[in-house]
């Protein structure tokens, strides 16, 4: 159900002069506090965690008949065969070994409709769009 609440958000898109192909964009990485699986993030995790951001490829699962990104792109296949994790994510950027990370403070209806602030850990990256 969760899958639903799911909703990739990438700021501010810019272009850059390192391939006319990609845009630098902002990344709302997660939220402090209680999340929609109920885990909690306090900002020393937060920090602590955002170590593993550097380096890594920006992938999703996007979804043709919801026309939107969905989640990471998990499917589990049981059949004849066994039982298989097939991945279904696609690389669309990549956060650099430099990307600095920081909070920032952001207005949003949460599932009940109510409006909340949530502070959330950002980072920077590089989505291939041409």
């Amino acid at each position: 159900m969760y899958e639903d609440m799911i909703k990739v958000e990438f700021v501010s898109l810019a272009d850059t002069d390192i391939n006319p192909g990609a845009k630098k964009c902002d990344i709302k990485v997660f939220y402090l506090g209680e999340n929609r699986n109920h885990s909690y993030i306090d900002k020393p995790t937060a920090m602590e965690m955002s170590k593993s951001l550097r380096g890594v490829p920006i992938v999703g699962w996007y979804s043709a008949e919801k026309k939107d990104f969905r989640d990471h792109g998990e499917e589990m296949v049981i059949n004849g065969d066994g039982i298989t994790k097939n991945i279904k994510t696609n690389a669309y950027g990549f956060v650099p070994t430099n990307a600095e990370v920081w909070f920032q403070d952001f207005f949003e209806t949460d599932e009940n409709g109510y409006k909340v602030k949530r502070t959330y850990l950002m980072t920077y990256g590089y989505i291939w769009t041409g």
